[in-house]
């Protein structure tokens, strides 16, 4: 497998980190227990699954680890902006490439992929209760919280004072 600056180092540290979260204390261990557990299952479905052309399934499983690397340097860095550009070069491919086996990888874009992650980090941050929107807006790589709370509502329906209200473990 070519695997680009993200190696099966990489793999192997999640496999190891899934192992030591297995004992899940709280809902953010939880959170990255089930993300690592995913990662996971990706990987193996995709080195197990048929090609549909031998070329074209050879292009694949040569970039998984590489799409892997990427997810995780997303989810290790939610407050920096997304460089899709970068993040190709990294795991040497051409961009449409990287669109490419990111997308069969996870099924969604980087953008919609970096939405969703901070979107569920920021769900885990309200129901802790102790940041305010601003601060949780501006630790996910928002530039200011107005984009923060319409991103937010858009995808839980709620605006995040709401979800604080109704899901705040201080209640």
């Amino acid at each position: 497998l070519k695997a680009g600056k993200f190696s099966l180092d990489k793999l192997l540290s999640s496999i190891s980190a899934l192992t030591v979260k297995s004992d899940c204390r709280n809902e953010r261990e939880e959170l990255d227990s089930a993300f690592l557990a995913g990662l996971l299952i990706s990987f193996l479905a995709d080195s197990m699954s048929a090609p549909v052309s031998y070329s074209e399934g050879r292009e694949l499983k040569k970039h998984t680890l590489s799409v892997i690397g990427a997810m995780e340097y997303l989810d290790n860095h939610p407050d920096e902006p997304l460089d899709i550009a970068a993040l190709a070069e990294k795991c040497c491919m051409s961009y449409s490439t990287f669109l490419r086996a990111f997308k069969r990888l996870s099924g969604v874009t980087p953008s919609e992929y970096v939405a969703a992650s901070r979107t569920q980090r920021a769900k885990v941050l309200l129901s802790g209760g102790g940041e305010s929107v601003l601060e949780i807006a501006m630790s996910l790589g928002y530039y200011d919280s107005a984009h923060f709370i319409k991103e937010f509502e858009k995808r839980t329906g709620y605006t995040p004072s709401e979800y604080r209200k109704r899901f705040s473990k201080l209640k």
